[in-house]
């Protein structure tokens, strides 16, 4: 039996929102892709290229990266030329995705007949169902949440199981954004503003005042700034990825994160200027989440750069982030109910996105206006555990205020978890055919211990869904953050067929990079470029390791921020 191979592509181009992909006619009427043998010393995407430009006369084609089909099928040539010697060839064609900007094309001599279709009119001209296959795969590619969400989606999608993994995840993340989850918890009918059951009365608030803060404030608030409209009063933003800006009477400020400079604490005294002569027929919204914590920041005894300081030392030596949150209260002018201390005797409404494991509203950007219940003594004792009594024995504690009447007029409403992206993409991984499980909201620990207990064990065909947040003892100089320590850990345990994605849903891992994403693939480049992956660990340095490998994972500041998020798949 003989062989033959062959390289195309799916050729497509964009016009006004709508797609349209070629298609040729051969000289037996079936309409497909351009597509040719492989000449001597040619490979598969030379030839793809060089058989697109031949049969279509375009010249501006460019490949779109992640996305590579083939097809293999039997074919007798004699019997279309009704010789009498049939001989059967095996015929493999691979094709590329490839985009180009052209419209005006000119057909080789081997073409019937060729043109620019639909993606309803192309399924209908292809005969074939292996290429009405490719067709579709190409549409949903192209059509994904993927290409928009992450942006080196085309780079990392490298094979189809990927692709899968990679469209789970999109579909976590686009549930969290802020336009499509707020809207569904806050509504206003009139003069009636309703907030996941709670009904208001406007008309019973002579100000309404508006601050949010943390990293998905921005989206956030703009959303509620168009639901209040004209009711609103005066307002602060504070989104450390959001630019100075003023719209209507919201006022975007400079804020830095995780580490907080002069600008944070400028941002939280305006903050407190509206504080300054609160009434108790005031109406007070806070929009919290994540990352809230450095973004709203006023120090009290200690110096901006010590808390600095203090800080970095507690994320090197691997505090968990409750009781980083302890020692930020008891150093600080608005956090543990001091914020709404601040306002107090206003109503308040704290609309709140959880990023802390378990959803402790006292944890989350350090409870500005929960009622706390960690003490003074308690805050020393996480001092002395990881030995900083010494290194700053200038420092000095407060209590946060424990006084029922600060919070009688104050509602904490949580809007948002890490459970509402686990259960998009449990959905998702079960409409594209995987038997999916969430195992746990509030993973902890080490993220090299914690990436070999979740890579342990999976059955075929499943997929396994994890969010919270891990930690890493930084013992060397590298780069990288805990999504992309953990995956490197859990590489070792990889096998064929299976697929990891950890990646911090801000969009941002201690890094450029929201994360990274591993298969048997990683391990193979890994190998032939040289680069033992303990040796990376040993100086934390995950960041170089896939950059070198490419499985990094890009999405840039996403607006929302409910922990991070794991996914474990099998084929």
């Amino acid at each position: 039996m003989k062989r033959e191979f062959s390289a195309g592509t799916i050729l497509f181009r964009e016009e006004k929102d709508k797609r349209f992909y070629f298609l040729i006619e051969d000289s037996r009427g079936n309409w497909g892709f351009p597509k040719g043998n492989l000449e001597e010393r040619e490979g598969s995407l030379e030839t793809a290229l060089r058989e697109t430009k031949e049969e279509t006369g375009l010249k501006k084609i460019e490949i779109f990266p992640g996305f590579k089909r083939s097809i293999n099928y039997f074919y007798n040539p004699g019997a279309y030329k009704q010789e009498k010697k049939k001989e059967e060839i095996f015929k493999t064609v691979v094709f590329f995705l490839a985009r180009t900007s052209e419209k005006k094309f000119k057909l080789s001599f081997e073409s019937k007949n060729g043109g620019w279709f639909s993606f309803q009119d192309s399924l209908k001209k292809l005969r074939f169902a292996n290429y009405r296959k490719i067709l579709q795969e190409a549409e949903e590619f192209l059509s994904s949440p993927c290409l928009k969400i992450f942006k080196n989606f085309s780079q990392i999608a490298k094979n189809d199981l990927r692709f899968k993994s990679l469209l789970i995840a999109a579909e976590g993340l686009t549930s969290i954004l802020p336009e499509n989850f707020l809207p569904k918890v806050v509504k206003r009918e009139d003069n009636f503003l309703f907030l996941k059951g709670e009904k208001i009365d406007l008309n019973k608030f002579k100000r309404i005042f508006l601050i949010s803060f943390g990293k998905a404030s921005s989206h956030s608030a703009l959303i509620l700034n168009k639901i209040l409209k004209e009711k609103i009063t005066k307002g602060f933003v504070l989104d450390p990825s959001s630019p100075v800006k003023k719209i209507d009477k919201l006022e975007f400020l400079k804020v830095y994160h995780p580490f907080p400079k002069e600008e944070n604490i400028l941002a939280g005294k305006k903050v407190l200027s509206l504080s300054q002569d609160i009434k108790e027929d005031d109406l007070v919204i806070f929009l919290i989440s994540g990352g809230g914590s450095a973004s709203l920041f006023l120090p009290k005894g200690v110096s901006l750069t010590e808390l600095r300081d203090i800080l970095k030392d507690l994320y090197k030596k691997g505090a968990t982030i409750e009781e980083i949150n302890i020692i930020r209260k008891h150093l600080s002018e608005v956090k543990g109910g001091n914020l709404a201390k601040k306002f107090f005797p206003a109503t308040i409404f704290s609309l709140i996105i959880s990023d802390v494991p378990g959803n402790d509203l006292s944890i989350i950007a350090s409870g500005p206006t929960v009622k706390d219940f960690s003490t003074l003594e308690e805050a020393k004792r996480i001092f002395q555990k990881y030995s900083l009594d010494k290194k700053y024995p200038q420092i000095k504690f407060s209590e946060t205020p424990k006084e029922e009447k600060y919070f009688r007029k104050v509602k904490n409403i949580l809007v948002l978890t890490n459970k509402t992206a686990l259960l998009a993409m449990k959905k998702k991984a079960e409409e594209i055919g995987f038997q999916a499980k969430i195992i746990s909201e509030k993973i902890e620990g080490e993220a090299r211990k914690v990436a070999k207990e979740i890579t342990k064990e999976i059955q075929k065909n499943q997929c396994l869904l994890f969010g919270g947040e891990t930690t890493v003892k930084v013992k060397g100089k590298g780069k990288g953050g805990r999504n992309q320590e953990l995956v490197l850990a859990a590489l070792e345990n990889l096998k064929r067929g299976e697929v990891l994605i950890a990646l911090a849903s801000d969009g941002i891992d201690n890094s450029q990079a929201a994360g990274a994403i591993v298969d048997w693939q990683t391990k193979k480049t890994a190998k032939e470029l040289g680069l033992v992956a303990e040796e990376y660990l040993e100086n934390n340095d995950s960041f170089h390791f896939f950059e070198k490998t490419g499985d990094l994972i890009f999405t840039g500041p996403t607006g929302t921020n409910v922990s991070d998020l794991i996914l474990f798949l099998r084929k």
